[in-house]
């Protein structure tokens, strides 16, 4: 009897917590740790023989794990959401840089409208409906042809930094992180300093590491975890991985 007790608590436990294991960065939930400490009741009044009260206690710790299941698949419903509505925006924001709001005023004002609707769902929780409305705006903004320029900008020159003996390598490789209100992305990590130090080099990025992504064709999706190789486009050293406890010097600067 106290064997088969012991089996089914065991069972009921390990299920929920092998459930919740591949969302460990988001474990940090009040659910999930009163489940825990409501494991560990159980676990005592087991090995004291109140089994009645450990079965109790174990029902109230499968409660809350499931309440913790709920809580991590919400959040990363929103990390996404999130991340689709500010690659939307940066989209937008390119467009408009490239005169498509003149050129195709109609489509860009259905953008424009799909993205405020994706700002709406994601404000109210919706967050599988704000990722397509944010979905259908880039999809839009791409279909507008970029028009053809009027006036011809000279290309300026890239100005090769100066790697000083005895100053620091940058990065040469970049692993993907979890960030939940800024999201990692190929626009994102090209800007940072210690990368390129801007944001239109992605597609620098894109073409290194195309053979990695989900789908080759598409560089908005990028994985958390993913290792991106960052070319040495300017002649600076880089070797190594990105190390945030280290102070990387500003690419470009002299």
């Amino acid at each position: 009897m106290r064997r088969s007790i012991i089996t089914i608590l065991a069972l009921v436990v390990l299920g929920f917590v092998a459930a919740a294991l591949p969302a460990q960065s988001l474990l940090d939930n009040e659910f999930y740790k009163k489940g825990q400490a409501l494991k560990a009741q159980s676990d005592a009044a087991l090995a004291a023989g109140d089994y009645d009260t450990a079965t109790t206690l174990a029902a109230q710790a499968k409660q809350q794990f499931a309440k913790s299941d709920a809580y991590v698949e919400q959040m990363l419903g929103r990390y996404r959401a999130n991340g689709w509505l500010q690659r939307g925006n940066e989209v937008f924001a390119a467009a408009k840089a490239d005169g498509k709001d003149k050129s195709s005023p109609d489509l860009f004002g259905d953008a424009a409208g799909d993205l405020v609707l994706a700002k709406a769902a994601y404000d109210g929780g919706t967050y599988e409906d704000s990722v397509d409305f944010s979905k259908q705006a880039i999809a839009t903004l791409d279909s507008i042809s970029k028009p053809e320029p009027v006036v011809v900008t000279p290309v300026e020159p890239v100005v090769e930094p100066v790697v000083e003996p005895g100053m620091p390598a940058l990065p040469a490789t970049y692993t993907v992180q979890l960030i939940l209100e800024r999201r990692d992305c190929l626009w994102r990590i090209a800007g940072y300093p210690f990368i390129y130090n801007n944001p239109w080099k992605w597609k620098v990025l894109y073409e290194a590491n195309r053979g990695i992504l989900i789908d080759p064709n598409n560089p908005d999706l990028i994985d958390v975890g993913q290792v991106l190789t960052i070319p040495s486009i300017a002649g600076e050293w880089r070797e190594g991985d990105y190390d945030y406890q280290l102070e990387y010097p500003v690419f470009g600067a002299k």
